[in-house]
């Protein structure tokens, strides 16, 4: 895509497992943001058998903690603006992990860069929890929050692991 990582200034981790966090090295430089408890929760032996391996993590690493505030966006009743013009939005989507966060970029459409709120969208809009999730109804409660977002507003919805998200993203192609 022509992007290469001098040219990213911020990263926001949905969540601490490997596969998300394993390319902190690549990243020297940028402002990292996580979540608090995410990071917490990822520390010691207890974080290592919740599928977290701090011990991967570059020795240089100084994540920002996301500082959320009661500005609702949506039915999400907190959220934490990274862009100055809060056009990039943090917003609490527990589920996968406790902590997990997903990044919304407001426009028209929005995008919603979901992380592991579900491995694809097809599994979203049938009320499907899949995957690790310690907590099946946080889950679905946050499943339903994404799709009342979406009937909110037109969004792009983008899990990680979903093979269609590059061709919904291309497309404009809302949920």
């Amino acid at each position: 895509m022509g992007i290469g990582p001098w040219d990213v200034s911020q990263v926001i981790l949905t969540h601490l497992h490997t596969d998300h966090a394993g390319g902190l090295g690549h990243v020297v430089g940028s402002k990292t943001w996580v979540h608090e408890d995410e990071l917490k929760r990822a520390q010691g032996l207890m974080g290592r058998l919740n599928g977290y391996l701090p011990h991967r993590w570059p020795k240089w690493w100084q994540p920002e903690p996301l500082q959320f505030r009661d500005r609702a966006i949506g039915q999400f009743s907190q959220s934490a603006a990274i862009s100055a013009n809060e056009e990039i939005l943090v917003v609490p989507t527990p589920g996968h992990t406790r902590a997990h966060v997903s990044v919304l970029v407001q426009g028209s459409p929005a995008i919603l860069l979901a992380g592991d709120t579900s491995y694809s969208q097809s599994l979203l809009v049938a009320d499907v929890v899949d995957g690790v999730s310690p907590d099946e109804e946080v889950s679905r409660q946050t499943l339903g929050l994404i799709r009342e977002l979406a009937r909110l507003q037109p969004l792009v919805y983008l899990p990680s692991h979903d093979l269609d998200s590059q061709s919904r993203l291309e497309g404009g192609i809302t949920l």
